[in-house]
């Protein structure tokens, strides 16, 4: 069974984020009895719950080749991609925005009316342009940012810069060090990454998230189950990560390169070992347009991560 457990310490709100998510990745909420009677038909339904703790054992189901690209969040007037860049439709809902954009509808994690997130980019911003700082991106915050920078939504890489006054540029791309550091750092915070793996620079200056992962495979070489790895993300890579373990059958490591604004996906590779002149040297396979990921995927919580990029693979193939 694919248990999907929170930390004693989430909440009730917690529990709801996780649900939310959880529909936007396809999967719908159940009764017991029916999770019982889709759990046995394998061929048409995947299955798996989710332990509130506070709440209960939640159950879900999702239908076998159904697409989770876009969904829709129940009781709201927004659409919203697994990516969290959020599109809205004409009203009053707003959405949560965790980036890299935002525009008008997003509002910043956890706020309300009453309180906002103080930390929250929106927030941050609204500071900078003169518009009051309720974490919500409504008709005023997007007047004014317009007067401020010619620009109706702005990312994650623009907030230190609508603040210097720089001018920005929407097709920009995060190809510096420290911004693709920041960029991840961010996902963790936000939960939308598993924590314990690590951020590693490449030689190209690529900074990519690595998520490592024991598993379990068939007679046929497809991923039976498997469990991640919890690395040390405040420790180099070098020592965690050896030319054995790669070369282990039961292990895999998962490249993440960064999504830039501009994209609704990013792309993954694994390590591999190759001979080169005789040296078994530590090497990436190539990434092609089949091996994507979003966010959510990598959601903290979420089992079955690797076997879910794996059948996006194959389906896009």
């Amino acid at each position: 069974m694919n248990k999907i457990i929170l930390e004693t310490s989430e909440d009730k709100i917690a529990c709801t984020k996780k649900t939310l998510v959880l529909s936007r990745l396809g999967w719908t909420k159940t009764s017991k009895i029916d999770y019982v009677k889709k759990k046995l038909d394998k061929d048409n339904f995947d299955t798996r719950t989710l332990d509130c703790k506070t709440e209960g054992i939640v159950y879900f189901y999702k239908s076998k080749g159904s697409s989770t690209t876009t969904t829709t969040l129940p009781s709201s007037s927004t659409t919203t991609t697994t990516t969290g860049s959020v599109t809205p439709s004409p009203g009053t809902y707003y959405q949560e925005c965790y980036g890299p954009k935002y525009q008008k509808g997003c509002k910043d994690p956890g706020a309300t009316k009453k309180r906002p997130n103080t930390d929250g980019s929106i927030y941050q911003v609204q500071g900078c342009i003169g518009a009051t700082q309720d974490s919500y991106f409504g008709p005023k915050t997007l007047k004014a940012l317009k007067e401020k920078t010619g620009k109706n939504y702005f990312t994650d890489n623009d907030v230190d810069k609508i603040c210097e006054g720089s001018s920005i540029d929407n097709n920009q791309i995060m190809d510096t060090p420290q911004e693709q550091i920041s960029y991840w750092k961010k996902l963790i915070k936000d939960k939308r990454i598993y924590p314990y793996g690590l951020i590693a620079q490449l030689k190209s200056n690529q900074v990519v998230y690595i998520i490592g992962y024991d598993v379990v495979k068939g007679k046929n070489g497809d991923i039976v189950s498997e469990k991640r790895i919890k690395l040390n993300p405040d420790a180099p890579v070098k020592g965690q990560i050896t030319k054995e373990m790669i070369k282990n059958p039961e292990k895999e490591f998962i490249v993440h390169f960064v999504i830039q604004p501009n994209e609704n996906e990013g792309k993954w590779s694994r390590f591999v070992i190759r001979d080169k002149y005789g040296e078994e040297v530590v090497d990436l396979e190539p990434t092609d347009s089949s091996r994507t990921w979003e966010p959510d995927d990598a959601l903290y919580g979420v089992d079955d991560i690797l076997e879910s990029y794996v059948k996006r693979e194959i389906k896009k193939k």
